[in-house]
């Protein structure tokens, strides 16, 4: 039996210039940001630049993210997709909401607010990856509240191991740049 790895992702932007309301059905949402001091003890530590935003209903955790205000990311799952951010870009990652409560709104909610989050540390856009399967049905599902959602590459990783990069907007857009090596 032979093994072939192939996957693909988009590295994406989303603008922090969202509504400030709040779709209903998850109005009763409360989100806090907490320090990586505040998550060591729960998660495994993070880097001193990365801030954990949770959403809390009537006491239980129903959402997290992750944000980085560091100036490059990694995403892990992909050897060799790596990017350089511009200063008012920021890196949104790891979000997960428990599979019971999907559906919901809840992290629909929490981009909002990761965004808004963003936007007061004077960041203009958040830059995250979504898997070729999670892209159109994000997109669709953040259009309403008024995140738009939008490709600046294609990463794939074919099965000679090696990481292709697509840019998919003008050559001059500098939010994210692919890092080409890890020496850089």
């Amino acid at each position: 039996m032979r093994f072939d790895v192939a996957r693909e992702v988009f590295v994406c932007a989303a603008s922090t210039d969202v509504p400030d309301d709040n779709p209903p059905e998850t109005a009763a949402l409360r989100f806090t940001l907490r320090s990586a001091r505040d998550a060591a003890a729960e998660l495994a530590p993070l880097d001193p630049a990365d801030h954990w935003l949770v959403g809390e209903l009537g006491g239980d955790i129903v959402t997290h993210t992750f944000l980085s205000t560091a100036r490059s990311f990694d995403y892990a799952p992909l050897p060799g997709c790596r990017f350089r951010l511009r200063a008012d870009v920021a890196y949104g990652y790891g979000a997960w909401t428990p599979p019971a409560l999907r559906g919901r709104g809840y992290r629909r909610r929490a981009f909002l607010e990761e965004l808004r989050w963003l936007r007061t540390i004077d960041k203009k856009w958040e830059a995250s990856v979504f898997t070729a399967a999670q892209l159109d049905p994000a997109r669709r599902s953040l259009l309403p509240v008024g995140i738009v959602v939008e490709p600046l590459f294609c990463v794939r990783y074919a099965r000679d191991r090696h990481a292709d990069v697509e840019r998919l907007v003008d050559g001059d857009d500098d939010r994210c740049v692919p890092i080409t090596s890890y020496n850089e």
